[in-house]
């Protein structure tokens, strides 16, 4: 069920309706059930198959973590052992859906640099929806546990709906345990203000989805589909290079307007969630990219990899070491393919090299974000590029020529400059947003919720029938959001 189709334009408010009007009335437990047989149901919407997998994950983190609860602290034996459990399975798992033909045609290609041809048959795997996700987040929880962070849960309904919860179980945030698990067992008072600013920032995101994303993934799509099939000639010079920035921005708007929908909607339903993008195209270096870029993610890789390796205290060789590993790792995590793994390492010595250069030389301000930006999206190549060969088809093509050539990759001349005005009033607003922020006001309070009431709804109408209006509605346009492939 995807957050920008009817259905859940129909599943949201309904469930919305019934947890405050019925189920909000009987208790924590029952108001729990009803957001878990919720949330099954939306994720068996996808594929009923899987849910079991899910079921079967969560069920058995609930009771490794009651199990390491009740373990001595003393018995690290035990302990530790009862760890290993949950990091096998879970990792096994992920590892077999995401990673299993990934590693045969690894080996196969191995074995064929040495002249032996194994010929080894990849399997028919379906990847389940939001295994990244659940998995890591459900990791996180354990592994709190063991090291003592938090008490493990002992409300088997509420620990399931948090693994669950419908608004972030397939693209995140990556929730902490700590900062969602205790919010169900609250039972929430029905507050007008937060649901109505959590209908806003749904539709907010929506717009960002609909209008701008989808738009862009027009050309992005037609261009990336040249170089896969090799027509390096056709979109030679700065139709590439177009594709590569309209993808930058794509990935950011179409990931950050799911992050944003999901949050809405547990506003609506009273709950909070992290932030997991605070306007990465503004950073000045690129650790600060990586602390506003899928923040749940990157805090996880640091928290549960870099630090357990060592982070950044045993001298600047292991800390390179550390980091490389992390952004291998991280890059894995996205794609079962070397062009992620390479993406990754590329950020890493970005991280490792460009910055002390930048803060060398002190490159500050406009400047500093531009390279910045420039950099990570050459590096969205192999991102986005369906294969090594690919991608170095885009980058002998990037040039400054053939600029009559873009039109003719599904958007039209008109439409193009329609989508470079929204990536302009996006930037500007994103400037003003962060302006805002750093004299501690909210961009929703000061334009819209302390407005007057005629104003107020004029907004909302505006929201509303940009959607209608403006939206990319293509029958041959695939508008799910793009992590969900990962």
């Amino acid at each position: 069920m995807l957050f920008n189709s009817i259905d859940f334009g129909i599943f949201l408010p309904v469930v919305a309706v019934l947890y405050w009007t019925v189920f909000n009335r009987h208790g924590v437990r029952l108001r729990n059930a009803f957001l878990l047989a919720c949330s099954w149901f939306f994720y068996g919407m996808w594929d009923w198959r899987f849910l079991g997998l899910l079921i079967f994950s969560s069920t058995m983190d609930y009771t490794l973590g009651r199990l390491i609860g009740r373990t001595d602290v003393n018995n690290r034996r035990k302990r530790k052992a009862l760890l290993v459990v949950s990091l096998v399975v879970n990792l096994g798992i992920l590892g077999f859906f995401k990673y299993a033909n990934f590693f045969i045609d690894s080996i196969d290609g191995l074995f064929t640099v040495f002249g032996m041809e194994l010929s080894l048959k990849t399997l028919n795997i379906i990847l389940p929806v939001g295994i990244s996700f659940y998995t890591f987040q459900s990791l996180s929880y354990i592994i709190d546990v063991y090291r003592g962070k938090i008490s493990p849960s002992r409300d088997i309904i509420a620990f399931l709906t948090f693994i669950s919860f419908f608004p972030q179980l397939v693209a995140g945030p990556i929730e902490r345990a700590s900062h969602l698990l205790p919010q169900f067992d609250d039972l929430k008072k029905f507050d007008y203000d937060r649901v109505r600013e959590g209908i806003v920032e749904v539709f907010i995101g929506l717009i960002k989805k609909m209008v701008i994303a989808d738009r862009l993934a027009v050309y992005v799509d037609s261009v990336f589909q040249e170089a896969a099939a090799g027509g390096s000639t056709q979109i030679l010079g700065f139709p590439s290079v177009l594709a590569l920035i309209f993808f930058a921005f794509q990935l950011y708007i179409d990931f950050s307007a799911y992050s944003q929908i999901a949050i809405g909607a547990a506003k609506i339903l009273g709950f909070s969630l992290c932030t997991n993008f605070r306007r990465p195209y503004l950073s000045s270096s690129f650790n600060n990219f990586w602390e506003r870029w899928h923040i749940s993610l990157s805090q996880w890789m640091r928290d549960y990899i870099f630090i357990p390796l060592g982070g950044s205290r045993e001298g600047r060789r292991r800390t390179v070491r550390n980091l490389l590993i992390v952004f291998a790792v991280s890059g894995l995590w996205h794609g079962a393919s070397w062009n992620f793994v390479i993406w990754g390492l590329i950020n890493g010595l970005f991280v490792i090299l460009l910055d002390p250069l930048l803060a060398r030389w002190k490159v500050r301000g406009v400047l500093a974000s531009t390279i910045v930006f420039c950099l990570w999206t050459f590096s969205l190549v192999f991102f986005r590029a369906e294969g090594i060969d690919a991608a170095w088809t885009m980058i002998r093509s990037l040039g400054l020529g053939h600029i009559g050539q873009i039109s003719g990759f599904g958007l039209a001349w008109n439409e193009l400059t329609f989508t470079l005005v929204l990536l302009a009033v996006l930037m500007c607003f994103e400037y003003v947003v962060e302006r805002l922020e750093k004299r501690g006001k909210s961009i929703l309070d000061v334009m819209v919720f302390s407005r007057p009431g005629w104003l107020r709804w004029a907004v909302y109408l505006v929201l509303v029938f940009t959607i209608i209006l403006f939206g990319v509605y293509a029958t041959n346009n695939d508008n799910s959001f793009i992590y969900f492939q990962f």
